[in-house]
């Protein structure tokens, strides 16, 4: 019996509440394995026609004009764009006779080189193009899927690795400010400096 008690007298010790004052954490400062963050960055562009009333523009996914990237990429040696999401808001929402309204094409394309689209025509034939009216919102959004994209680019000498959104119209007026596009950038960082 004796032998007993002092088994779940031992036990009970073991299971007794500790103080958290009298703990002290030795282990290290940052976790192995996991040297990387994700963040969003933001950018914004006008959506302004052209001397001949036409809207022509290609948007990729080289984060570099967002506003923190500069602080990421002074941290962090390594990147990758894990995906963005474009929402473009129109300055006139109404199509009316004192405001040149035209419709065109908003596309999104994978590819390490997208050429801009010089025609209604080309713009319609990339096969993932959405009709779009210069009055109208929209948000499309891309996200990483091809082996290509996701390689891992250097801080220091941020690049494109494939265009994204493309806009077409023709039909407006020269000059004419349409919108605003409002880019979102989901970016990965890898290689903390510090």
């Amino acid at each position: 019996m004796t032998q007993n008690r002092k088994q779940r007298q031992r036990q009970n010790a073991s299971l007794r509440r500790v103080d958290p004052a009298t703990i002290k954490y030795t282990g290290p400062l940052t976790t192995t394995g996991h040297d990387d963050t994700v963040v969003t960055l933001y950018d914004n562009a006008t959506v302004t026609a052209s001397a001949g009333g036409v809207i022509s523009a290609a948007f990729n996914n080289n984060p570099s004009g967002a506003a923190n990237f500069n602080d990421y990429s002074d941290a962090w040696d390594e990147y990758r764009v894990l995906g963005i999401k474009f929402s473009y808001d129109p300055n006139n929402v109404v199509n009316t006779a004192t405001v040149n309204g035209f419709n065109g094409y908003n596309m999104i394309v994978h590819a390490p080189v997208a050429t801009t689209p010089v025609s209604l025509a080309d713009a319609a034939s990339t096969g993932v193009s959405n009709r779009w009216n210069a009055f109208r919102r929209f948000v499309r959004e891309w996200r990483m899927s091809e082996v290509s994209e996701a390689v891992w680019i250097t801080t220091s000498a941020p690049v494109t690795t494939s265009d994204t959104l493309l806009l077409y119209s023709s039909g407006g007026t020269a000059s004419n400010y349409y919108g605003n596009i409002l880019i979102e950038y989901v970016v990965q960082f890898r290689s903390h400096r510090y």
